[in-house]
């Protein structure tokens, strides 16, 4: 990333940004923080919109917990997979989250 960019956060998920290069800052409605390689700011969902301005080109990993259901399980049928290709994502069916979403 080398420009600023605007973000509009899911109201219902907070988001972990993890720098992987570069540094900057993310500016909000509050005030502002500094992000650097290696580090992880943490977004809270009801923080609102925010701008993420790099001093530097950067490259930053957003992670999020997800929805299984809305966020994976949904989107996967839409696109025409069958239930047990996406059960196969969750792994061996003692651990498998997603098992009892598609039964």
């Amino acid at each position: 990333m080398r420009e600023p960019w605007v973000v509009l956060p899911h109201p219902d998920k907070f988001v972990a940004f993890t720098a992987i290069e570069g540094h900057g800052i993310v500016e909000y409605g509050g005030g502002q923080e500094e992000y650097r390689a290696g580090g992880t700011i943490m977004i809270p969902a009801a923080m609102g919109q925010y701008r993420i301005i790099p001093h530097q080109p950067s490259r930053l990993l957003r992670s999020y917990v997800p929805d299984l259901r809305s966020d994976i399980i949904d989107p996967l049928r839409r696109a025409g997979l069958p239930g047990a290709a996406i059960t196969a994502l969750g792994g061996p069916s003692v651990a498998n989250d997603l098992l009892p979403l598609l039964t």
